[in-house]
């Protein structure tokens, strides 16, 4: 994708972020961190217009700078994210796999922390949102713990937790900063 398109359709992201999932109030994050803002990304992640658009940004950016087409994702918010980017890798010709990482072992069933195509051997970790990191940091242990080799990790917003997995992986891309999406929005409340 030449650059000016691809920014075009970085900014046209943004846009929907910035209206549709940034919300104002008292919010306690995953990290325990009090905020007065939060930005919900599972929103909008079952958004068609939007996930074309991140999945085009996501695709873009692994073809150019991956070995891998494959994608981890952490249960909840990730999921529709990495199944929109398989299926948008695939619309380009590569054969992409991936694999979800539970929060919790199941009580029944396999109890399995890895779910999906296990056989994949290294991935990308895609994230919504990195507050602290210790969620991602945890994903990556449990990858790894199943054979999964993590090559890199990309998120859509980073709210400064992205230093601290940017030691865990060789490559780290933050499509956004909270302040790039707080800044000029308009909070819903």
């Amino acid at each position: 994708m030449q650059p000016d398109a691809l920014e075009e359709i970085k900014q046209e992201a943004l846009k929907i972020i910035k209206e549709k999932a940034v919300l104002k109030g008292e919010f306690i994050l995953s990290s325990g961190q009090k905020s007065n803002f939060y930005i919900d990304i599972k929103r909008i992640t079952l958004d068609g217009k939007f996930l074309d658009i991140i999945t085009e940004i996501i695709s873009d950016y692994v073809a150019k700078n991956f070995k891998t087409r494959n994608f981890a994702g952490i249960e909840l918010g990730s999921v529709p994210i990495v199944a929109a980017t398989i299926l948008k890798m695939k619309q380009k010709g590569y054969n992409s796999k991936g694999v979800i990482v539970r929060k919790e072992l199941k009580k029944y069933g396999t109890s399995r922390e890895i779910e999906g195509s296990e056989d994949i051997g290294s991935a990308i970790l895609i994230e919504d949102v990195i507050t602290t990191g210790k969620t991602t940091a945890d994903a990556i242990d449990k990858l790894l713990r199943n054979n999964i080799k993590i090559e890199g990790v990309i998120t859509i917003i980073d709210r400064g937790g992205g230093e601290n997995i940017k030691s865990k992986v060789d490559k780290f891309f933050s499509l956004f900063e909270a302040r790039n999406v707080l800044e000029d929005s308009e909070p819903k409340i």
